[in-house]
């Protein structure tokens, strides 16, 4: 399917869509498109974290995620 073939096609579909929260969903989703072209900016704190990270999982410094899971879940049973 071409993208002209598939923009008609939603279009169409679109237009057939009377729920005006699903509509507001597909409007949402067509708007965060514009953000994900743009280009993302991170601060040098966020450069550092993410180096800080990346260190530590070279180094071995971390935990799966059922270790994070059952972690999580004793910190609930014992509040």
């Amino acid at each position: 399917m071409s993208t002209l073939e598939l923009q008609n096609y939603l279009i169409n579909k679109i237009s057939s869509i009377e729920d005006q929260t699903f509509l507001s969903t597909i409007q949402n989703l067509i708007d965060k498109q514009d953000i994900v072209e743009s280009p993302y900016i991170i601060s040098e704190d966020q450069k550092k974290a993410i180096t800080e990270g990346e260190s530590d999982t070279a180094n071995g410094k971390t935990i799966s995620h059922d270790a994070v899971i059952n972690r999580t879940q004793q910190w609930f049973k014992e509040k």
